[in-house]
């Protein structure tokens, strides 16, 4: 394996498995997804495409979204020749056909969302009927966080959202998810 190909493998691929906090976040998400040959999946917030590569591993067809055309560019590059799709797009408006996935996912995305309410919109119009949807959200509203912290949080890493569990529940909720 050459230099360059080994440098992008543990860029892309290794670096994220090294941060144990976010290997238990990702690893209990993977097997509840549980996905498998045939299975649709979208991933909102798709980033360099480490967890899509996971899933397509795995027999899953993948589609990944995200508005950072050189993020996009970097998961093409590392994943090529995976069978991934990367598509530029945003969020709220995403350019698939209505009930053409099993599941839709996205791991530590919606905190940064300023419109998530139309996001989940999308995600419920992109599902199948008994589609599947996982999100991950980072816990900043937990009371052992500081409002300095929080507002360290919003401005260095533009998160917009910092979510109660009976918060997301009522937005799922509004959005028709179960």
């Amino acid at each position: 394996m050459c230099f360059d190909q080994l440098r992008s493998y543990f860029a892309v691929r290794v670096r994220k498995d090294l941060h144990f906090r976010r290997v238990m976040e990702t690893d209990l998400a993977m097997r509840w997804l549980n996905s498998g040959t045939g299975q649709r999946i979208l991933d909102i917030g798709c980033g360099d495409g480490t967890y899509d590569y996971r899933l397509v591993r795995q027999g899953a067809t993948v589609v990944g979204i995200d508005i950072d055309r050189q993020r996009l560019r970097r998961a093409s590059h590392h994943h090529l020749g995976c069978g991934l799709v990367f598509l530029e797009a945003r969020a709220e408006s995403i350019p698939v056909r209505s009930g053409s996935f099993d599941s839709v996912m996205s791991l530590c995305v919606f905190e940064h969302l300023a419109h998530d309410d139309q996001v989940l919109a999308e995600a419920r119009r992109a599902l199948q009927s008994r589609g599947r949807l996982l999100l991950t959200l980072d816990s900043f509203s937990r009371p052992d966080v500081s409002e300095c912290w929080r507002n360290h949080l919003r401005k260095t890493h533009g998160v917009s959202q910092l979510y109660t569990v009976s918060a997301i529940e009522s937005k799922l909720q509004q959005q028709g998810f179960r």
